[in-house]
Order: structure tokens, then C-alpha cells, then sequence
């Protein structure tokens, strides 16, 4: 079973970044956004291409094993979420039920972060038109 269907729906690959940032640099962090999302479209659509470029950049991983690999990746990837509301689209109704179970669990050092202290949507919302034509 995996863990989304269990109820602990993280999600993967998500791209961190700092309050300083957000603050005074989203134009980069848009840009960034913009071309990673570029880059999954291209994968989608060319992704044994994508896997040549992956091991060209990163020599101890294995074609043939990436090869296995890229279709659930782009399963995971892309879905009937990406196709609603485009590639990397998050729900900050999830990252709270996460924030709510790991409270329970007291896996927390201090007080629980507030929803708006771990996420954003922000930078999301700037590539949206982008991002729906590559979900």
C-alpha cells in the first residue's frame, strides 16, 4: 500500500527554499520554477531522452535501471491532479494534515509550525499558466 493511499500523503521532490528568498528574490525562484517545470514537460514527453541526460550528468547511475524506473516516476509525476491544476500543484489542506499527524505523534521539538510557517503557494501561483499546460 502506499503511503498517500494510507493517509501520510507527502509529497516528493518538493523544492525548499529560504524566508529571504521569498522575501526579496522570487523573480528567481519563478525562474527556477519555471525551468524545472520546462524540464519534467520534456521529460514527459521524451523520457528515455531525459534518462540520457540524467546519467550523462550523474555517471554512477545505470541506464538501463533508469529506464526501468522513468515511467513511475512520471506516474508519480504526473496525475490526475497535474492534469487539473497543472505539474507540481500542492494542496495546503495536505501539508496541514501532515503538520496535525506529526503533532499527534509529538514529533515535534517546540511548538507546532503554523501552516503559513512551512508552505507557500506563492511562487506556484506565479507559474500557474505554465505549469497547467505541462500538468
Amino acid at each position: 500500500m502506499m503511503l498517500w493511499d494510507a493517509g501520510i500523503q507527502l509529497y516528493a521532490n518538493v523544492y525548499y527554499t529560504t524566508d529571504d528568498m521569498l522575501a526579496n528574490h522570487q523573480d528567481v525562484l519563478v525562474r527556477f520554477l519555471t525551468g524545472s517545470a520546462r524540464g519534467w514537460g520534456h521529460a514527459r514527453e521524451n523520457p528515455e531522452a531525459a534518462v540520457d541526460h540524467l546519467v550523462a550528468e550523474y555517471r554512477n547511475l545505470s541506464r538501463a535501471s533508469e529506464l526501468e524506473a522513468v515511467g513511475a516516476v512520471l506516474g508519480f509525476s504526473f496525475n490526475d491532479v497535474t492534469a487539473k491544476d497543472g505539474w507540481a500543484a500542492m494542496n495546503p489542506a495536505n501539508w496541514q494534515a501532515q503538520i496535525d499527524t506529526y503533532a499527534a505523534l509529538e514529533q515535534f521539538k517546540g511548538p507546532t509550525p503554523a501552516l503559513a510557517d512551512v508552505m507557500t503557494t506563492d511562487i506556484l501561483a506565479a507559474t500557474e499558466s505554465l505549469r497547467k499546460r505541462i500538468g
